[in-house]
């Protein structure tokens, strides 16, 4: 859970540039973005009406982990985002 709160907070304010995020920590978050749009595990499911993206391995729903910068792919995809970058 403390991830899911994590990523939300990175979210919000790489979104609104609360804190500009510098151009390295961009490159991490896209690189991590890229590799789960094209992972295997990567799925959909319906949930009211609606379909959403999901991790098969994580169970996250998807990209709400790509914003955490601690947490690292469960299956070595990505490592976490080293504290200098952040």
């Amino acid at each position: 859970m403390r991830d899911v709160t994590d990523s939300i907070l990175n979210r919000i304010t790489y979104y609104l540039e609360i804190k500009k995020p510098t151009p390295e920590l961009q490159c991490y978050i896209k690189d991590r973005l890229d590799t789960c749009l094209g992972c295997e595990h990567l799925g959909e499911k319906l949930f009211l009406s609606k379909s959403i993206n999901f991790c098969g391995k994580c169970k996250c729903i998807f990209p709400a982990l790509i914003f955490s910068y601690k947490k690292k792919c469960p299956i070595d995809k990505w490592d976490a985002i080293p504290d200098d970058v952040t």
